[in-house]
C-alpha cells in the first residue's frame, strides 16, 4: 500500500487543483519521493530548496523524464532558484557538477526568478558545442530558454561564444519577431507579440530550423549550413556580444526535440514558472511602477536599531520610498516593516503615475485611529486607503465620497489588500471577499497618485500616521485583468501562507 506525505511550505500544506500535492514514499526508495534524476540534482544543493518548490521542481523534471524529453538533453539550467549562495542556482541538473555555469560582470540574480543580464554581464556554460558534441550536435540539436522580461532589440537569451552568426536567439527583437541562429548562414525571423516564456530552437538536419514560441511552432525555414563552429554556449548573451537586460529563468540545450517534446517542455516548465511563490512575470510587463519587498535585504537602507531610511523599489525604477529624519524611520524585522502611527512614514519622490491605479499590498493593523491612512499618493486624499469606525477601511481619489469595506478585515490579521482607482470604477478587496466597487463618476474623483506615502497623509506625511505593519506592495499603472489579479493574489496568498 502506499504512503503519502503531504508537501508543506511555510508550515502549511500545499493545494494544487484543491488536491493535496503529496509523495508516495513507496516509490523511488530515496526517501522523498523525487524522481531519481532530481534527486541527483537536490543531493547537489548545499541550500536545499523548501519543500514547496522542491515538489514543484522534481515535478518538472519527473515529466520531462515520463516523456523521453530528459535524455535527449545536454544541458538544463533553472536558475530560478531560490537563493543563488554557493552556485544553487547555476548548477547543470543533467549532470551537475559537470558544465556548471559560471558568472561573467555581474547579472543580477532574483529569486525565484532567475538571472537579468546588463551590457557587460552574462552567463558561461563552458560548454563546447563544436566538441562536447553528446545529443546536441553541428549538423542537428535543440537550444531554448524561458524567459521572464518583454524586451525588444538584438539582446540574446541565449548564444555561442565563437561569433553572432553562429548561434543565437533573440526572443523579440526589431519591432516584433523571434530570431534564432544554429550554424545557420541567415536569421530565421517569425513574428511575436512579446518575449514572455519559452523559445525554442530546433535543427532538424543540417539546412533546416524551426522556431517555437511556447506551444506554438511559428515556422520552419531552410537555411544555408555555417561551417563555423559555435563555440562555448553562453546564457544572457551570445558570447560577449548582444548582452542586455534580458531575464532568463531556464535554460537548455540537447538533440532534435520532436513537436510532442517541445509539447512536454512546455508544459513542464511552464507550470513550474508559473507556480506559486514565483511572482507572476506580468509584473515585469512595464506596468508596475513600484514593488517594495520586505523579504529582499538588498532593497532596504538599515540605520539604528534596523530602521529604514530607504526602502527601493525592487524593480529598479528609482521610485523607493525615503525618510531623511531618524525618528520618523519605520523599524524593519523578519516579519515585516512597522509604523509606530506617532510619526513614521515614507514616501517617494513625485513620479508619473496617473489613473488606472491599482496597488497589491500585504500588510496588518496594530491599533487603530480614526482618519488614519495606511497608504495615500503624493498628496492628501489622491488615492489613500484610510481607517474609520473599526474594522471600516475605505478609499478616496479626491471624489466626493469614499468605497469602503465595512466588515471584511479583522484588525490586527495580516491580509492582502487590493485596491483600484479606475477612471470608471473605484474598487477595494481584502483577501478574497467580495470585491467593493463605486461606478458613481461623483464620487470616484479624478485625482492621481504621482508618488506614494506610506504610513501617513500625502503632503509630506504630516499627520494621520497609522499604526501598521507591511511585507509587501505591489503598485501598478494598469487594470489587471481578471485573470492576472487571480495570478498576483495566489502568489502573495501562497508566499505569506494567508
Amino acid at each position: 500500500m502506499s504512503n503519502y506525505y503531504p508537501f508543506i511550505y511555510n508550515n502549511s500544506i500545499l493545494f494544487f487543483n484543491n488536491q493535496v500535492l503529496a509523495w508516495d514514499v513507496s516509490t523511488g526508495g530515496t526517501g522523498t519521493g523525487y524522481v531519481s534524476q532530481y534527486q541527483t540534482v537536490y543531493n547537489s544543493f548545499t541550500t536545499k530548496p523548501s519543500s514547496g518548490v522542491a515538489a514543484a521542481q522534481n515535478t518538472m523534471v519527473k515529466s520531462l523524464v515520463d516523456n523521453g524529453v530528459w535524455s535527449k538533453l545536454d544541458l538544463f539550467y533553472c536558475f530560478a532558484q531560490e537563493v543563488s549562495s554557493g552556485g544553487e542556482a547555476l548548477k547543470n541538473w543533467v549532470t551537475p557538477g559537470t558544465y556548471n555555469a559560471t558568472l561573467v560582470g555581474n547579472p543580477s540574480f532574483n529569486s525565484l526568478e532567475g538571472y537579468t543580464g546588463n551590457v557587460s554581464s552574462n552567463l558561461q556554460t563552458n560548454y563546447d558545442a563544436s566538441l562536447n558534441n553528446i545529443n546536441f550536435q553541428k549538423s542537428a540539436g535543440s537550444i531554448g530558454d524561458y524567459v521572464r522580461n518583454n524586451l525588444d532589440g538584438t539582446i540574446a537569451s541565449i548564444g555561442g561564444d565563437s561569433g553572432w552568426q553562429n548561434l543565437y536567439i533573440y526572443p523579440k527583437y526589431n519591432s516584433g519577431y523571434m530570431a534564432s541562429r544554429i550554424q545557420s548562414g541567415s536569421s530565421n525571423d517569425y513574428s511575436v507579440t512579446d518575449s514572455y516564456g519559452l523559445h525554442i530552437s530546433v535543427k532538424t538536419d543540417s539546412t533546416h530550423i524551426t522556431n517555437y514560441k511556447n506551444n506554438n511552432a511559428l515556422g520552419s525555414s531552410t537555411v544555408v549550413l555555417n561551417e563555423n563552429v559555435p563555440g562555448k554556449i553562453t546564457i544572457l548573451s551570445a558570447g560577449t556580444d548582444f548582452r542586455g537586460g534580458r531575464q532568463v529563468s531556464i535554460a537548455f540545450v540537447g538533440g532534435i526535440l520532436t513537436n510532442a517534446d517541445v509539447s512536454t517542455m512546455y508544459a513542464a516548465i511552464d507550470t513550474y514558472m508559473t507556480s506559486a511563490p514565483i511572482p507572476p512575470y506580468i509584473l515585469r510587463d512595464g506596468s508596475t511602477v513600484a514593488w517594495y519587498r520586505s523579504d529582499v535585504p538588498s532593497t532596504l537602507t538599515l540605520t539604528v536599531d534596523s530602521s529604514v531610511s530607504t526602502w527601493k523599489d525592487y524593480l529598479g525604477s528609482g521610485h523607493d520610498l525615503l525618510q531623511a529624519t531618524v525618528i520618523y524611520e519605520p523599524k524593519w524585522s523578519a516579519t515585516g516593516i512597522l509604523f509606530d502611527g506617532v510619526n513614521d512614514r515614507l514616501i517617494t519622490n513625485t513620479f508619473v503615475w496617473n489613473r488606472p491605479e491599482f496597488i497589491y499590498m500585504v500588510a496588518r493593523t496594530v491599533s487603530w485611529t480614526y482618519g488614519n491612512r495606511i497608504f495615500d499618493g503624493s498628496i492628501s486624499n489622491s488615492g489613500q486607503l484610510e481607517e474609520l469606525t473599526s474594522p471600516q477601511l475605505y478609499t478616496n481619489n479626491g471624489g466626493g465620497l469614499y468605497v469602503g469595506d465595512d466588515t471584511n478585515y479583522i484588525p490586527g490579521n495580516w491580509s492582502i489588500f487590493r485596491i483600484g482607482f479606475d477612471p470608471s470604477v473605484n474598487s477595494i478587496q481584502i483577501n478574497n471577499n467580495t470585491k467593493v466597487t463605486d461606478t458613481n463618476s461623483g464620487h470616484i474623483g479624478t485625482g492621481n497618485m504621482s508618488g506614494f506615502t506610506l504610513g501617513a497623509a500625502g503632503s509630506g506625511g504630516l499627520s494621520n500616521w497609522a499604526n501598521i505593519e507591511v511585507k509587501e506592495i505591489i503598485c501598478r499603472n494598469c487594470t489587471d485583468t481578471s485573470t492576472d489579479n487571480t495570478k498576483i493574489y495566489n502568489y502573495l496568498k501562497t508566499k505569506y501562507s494567508l
